[in-house]
């Protein structure tokens, strides 16, 4: 999620593809899309990938996957649905009832790149307008989060961490171009059951295309 093509800029022209050397390693790959914020507000977009995880668990065995090991990957506005993705479960205030309805939408694994995990906090730690109308995240809420503090906060992935999440990787902006916290490993997050890496660049990923392996 987050990209219909490419894994990043740091991937344009690379060949194969991440996603090719993931299909090469026997993992499929399907690249969900989603509805932005300049066609529908939140929840869409969530109940848009989770209707594409209950399309591809309805057909896993003619398309000949595993419905049981999907996992959800995402970077910047594709991460932050790939957490929630993974975060919210089968919660059904998030479900939805977009398309194939009744299989599960739970994934079993996350990847984030440098992806929000507060909405609440993007204001502050960015040191813009809490009531600027024309931020990406006031785009997607309808209002500043500000003014919706609990649709931001419904749609912080932060909101709805606890230790029935599922396994996590997420990666932020490194020392050499330093971010807001929300692009940051949380304090949050179920250590136990969650990974960090520090390397990544916003738009490249944690690793060059040459370390794709």
């Amino acid at each position: 999620m987050g990209s219909r093509h490419l894994a990043g800029p740091a991937f344009e022209g690379a060949e194969p593809t991440p996603f090719e050397l993931m299909a090469q390693a026997g993992l499929a790959v399907a690249s969900a899309d989603y509805r932005l914020s300049g066609e529908a507000r939140w929840p869409a977009q969530l109940h848009d990938v989770k209707a594409a995880v209950r399309w591809l668990r309805a057909r896993a065995g003619e398309l000949g996957l595993d419905g049981h090991r999907i996992a959800a990957w995402g970077e910047s506005a594709g991460g932050h649905l790939a957490g929630l993705l993974g975060l919210t479960g089968d919660d059904p205030a998030f479900e939805g009832d977009l398309g194939v309805t009744g299989p599960s939408s739970r994934v079993s694994a996350v990847v984030t790149w440098f992806a929000p995990s507060d909405l609440r906090a993007m204001a502050a730690e960015t040191g813009t307008d809490p009531m600027d109308p024309d931020t990406r995240e006031a785009g997607l809420l309808g209002a500043p989060p500000a003014a919706v503090p609990d649709t931001a906060a419904q749609a912080s992935p932060i909101t709805h961490v606890s230790p029935a999440a599922p396994r996590r990787r997420r990666s932020h902006v490194g020392r050499a171009r330093p971010g807001p916290r929300h692009e940051r490993c949380s304090r949050r997050s179920v250590r136990s059951a969650s990974g960090c890496s520090r390397r990544a660049e916003h738009g490249l990923g944690p690793f060059g295309p040459g370390e794709v392996t």
